[in-house]
């Protein structure tokens, strides 16, 4: 038998024990069980940075984090991602990034955790305009645990692209000061300080425009000790726009 039928084997019988029979007799704790055997059956797939059907095995191991999945089962798939990624590089990931992003949004803190952990293995993978702006809206979520976890999926974002959103957040914080609430602005806030120096150059003259309005940003732009476009150049901020 060869390794692609193996797992799309694999994969009907995962699908099978997540979704469970037509009547949906077999409640979800019930079905761990077999959920997890079929991910230790994939265990040796994936140790294989050899093995066809990498494709196949991540959207198994993806499918395994969503819906019902108790936390046993979505443990051990965010375990077999992190060797997947580790044996046959990100990109594996790539098309179940999508996927992964949506997850962010699910009402169940389990399942949010077990993708942002999943995309936690994939950083590189998180550049495109859909993705950072599907994150930057949930921001404004009226969830406060899917606001939190926005924050926490803006910080796998690279520099350049983080830079490339500053002026989207610094815009949203600005526009948007009633739905944000105090622990987002703080998140985002530090997320931009941590950017190289110079990266927000550009964006200085919002950024001191936003001073007062917000006091969390006192201890970033200071009107003491300023340099030439009045920015406090001791602080995190200060040296970004130096």
């Amino acid at each position: 038998m060869n390794c692609e039928h193996e797992l799309g084997e694999a994969a009907a019988r995962f699908r099978h024990a997540v979704q469970g029979d037509d009547d949906s007799a077999v409640l979800p704790w019930a079905r761990a069980p077999h959920c997890l055997t079929v991910l230790a059956e994939l265990e040796a797939h994936v140790l294989n940075p050899s093995t066809k059907g990498v494709d196949a095995i991540a959207e198994i191991l993806v499918l395994s984090l969503g819906g019902e999945s108790r936390r046993s089962v979505r443990r051990s798939a965010v375990g077999l991602l992190r060797l997947l990624v580790a044996s046959a590089g990100q990109r594996v990931l790539g098309a179940q990034v999508p996927r992964l992003l949506e997850l962010l949004q699910h009402k169940d803190w389990g399942v949010r955790c077990a993708a942002l952990e999943a995309l936690k293995c994939v950083p590189d993978q998180l550049v495109s305009c859909s993705c950072w702006s599907l994150i930057v809206s949930q921001l404004s979520h009226p969830d406060w645990g899917l606001r939190q976890v926005a924050v926490e999926a803006l910080a796998l974002l690279n520099s350049d692209t983080l830079t490339a959103v500053a002026f989207r957040l610094l815009d949203q914080i600005a526009c948007e000061s009633d739905a944000l609430d105090w622990e987002v602005r703080r998140g985002v806030i530090r997320l931009l300080a941590g950017l190289r120096p110079g990266s927000l150059a550009p964006l200085a003259p919002t950024i001191m425009s936003m001073r007062d309005r917000y006091p969390e940003m006192a201890h970033l732009l200071k009107p003491a000790a300023t340099s030439r476009v009045g920015v406090d150049l001791s602080t995190p901020l200060g040296q970004a726009v130096e």
